[in-house]
């Protein structure tokens, strides 16, 4: 019960900041998704179950609060989630660049699901147009933020739980 509270407590931190903070750190329109970036730590952290559901769980909260087509970030943040997770038995826990890269990979994940799942529901949004400007600059913010945001709360949790992310 208190790794859930714990979770969710993370989840809602990290909406409080997409909220607030994430705005006033926008460049040239690009947001960091703190949401997403908890999402990864808990899935290297934690393993499948908890990152598909922190996915759905931080997913539904962006849809709700962002009024987007409900169930499209949930689905996209859960499939992040179960990938990233899955993925951290081939990476190697101790090396730096493990949460850079599982940010830039759930990054394009997460926008590329969010762009098919908009697509089947009738939105006409070209690919060229969205992997230019929405998916290459999020990833590449979210990249640059990893090392600072889930990797020092991956490396957190480990040292208290005395636990390897790679294993």
């Amino acid at each position: 019960m208190r790794p859930v509270l714990g979770a969710v407590a993370l989840v809602a931190a990290a909406g409080v900041l997409q909220l607030g903070v994430a705005p006033r750190m926008a460049v040239l329109g690009v947001k960091p998704d703190f949401l997403l970036l908890t999402v990864i730590g808990l899935a290297l952290c934690r393993g499948t179950v908890a990152g598909g559901l922190a996915g759905a769980g931080a997913g539904l909260l962006e849809d709700i609060v962002v009024g987007q087509f409900l169930g499209v970030r949930a689905a996209a943040f859960a499939l992040v989630g179960l990938g990233v997770a899955r993925a951290r038995t081939r990476l190697f826990g101790d090396q730096p660049l493990v949460p850079v890269a599982a940010a830039l990979g759930g990054a394009a994940l997460a926008e590329m699901a969010s762009w098919a799942l908009w697509r089947a529901a009738g939105l006409p949004l070209p690919l060229g147009q969205g992997l230019i400007r929405v998916v290459l600059p999020a990833c590449l913010y979210n990249g640059l933020l990893a090392p600072l945001f889930p990797g020092w709360w991956v490396r957190r949790v480990q040292a208290r739980a005395g636990v390897n992310s790679g294993a």
